[in-house]
């Protein structure tokens, strides 16, 4: 049952705003849903219907799958919500490898635009180490003497230190 003030999305909302959002497992599973008011409307009709028999099934009219479900929380709340838990890094050799990975691979491409991307890609790159943030597997103020340390372009450090910082670990 999906209402901000209780119900699953209640539980659901503290991950996806920190940036934590993942649709579990494959993500093709089918997720039945309804909005509280819809299910008290399905209540009320029911109450006031005496031709009904048996059991009620409250559901949306369409099911989406967790996949579909994760992508428009996502967009609800501003977050990215493409992480895959399973890619999550588990070690401290794990968390090493995967900054290493972002300041070769990522940092050096990073433009000076405030919307954290690259000058040659769509991919937002500071969203690769938030969930490391986040969960504090990697500290901000070692992603910031690290990034400020690079032989970079002021802007591109700045931009990427901003986002960067947004994150609410």
């Amino acid at each position: 049952m999906l209402a901000s003030e209780g119900g699953a999305l209640a539980k659901m909302l503290t991950p996806f705003e920190l940036g934590l959002g993942a649709a579990l497992g494959s993500g093709a599973q089918w997720m039945p849903w309804i909005h509280v008011d819809d299910a008290v409307g399905l209540l009320r009709f029911a109450a006031a219907t005496n031709t009904l028999r048996g059991p009620l099934n409250a559901a949306a009219p369409e099911s989406v799958t967790t996949a579909e479900f994760t992508k428009a929380l996502g967009r609800v709340v501003h977050r990215p919500a493409s992480l895959r838990a399973e890619r999550l890094p588990a070690t401290r050799e794990d968390v090493e490898r995967a900054w290493a990975w972002a300041k070769s691979a990522c940092l050096p491409n990073f433009g000076p635009f405030e919307d954290a991307m690259s000058s040659r890609s769509t991919n937002l790159f500071h969203t690769g180490i938030a969930p490391l943030l986040n969960l504090q597997r990697l500290s901000a103020h070692r992603v910031v003497s690290d990034v400020l340390a690079m032989d970079l372009p002021l802007p591109s450090k700045e931009g990427f230190v901003r986002q960067g910082s947004r994150h609410r670990g």
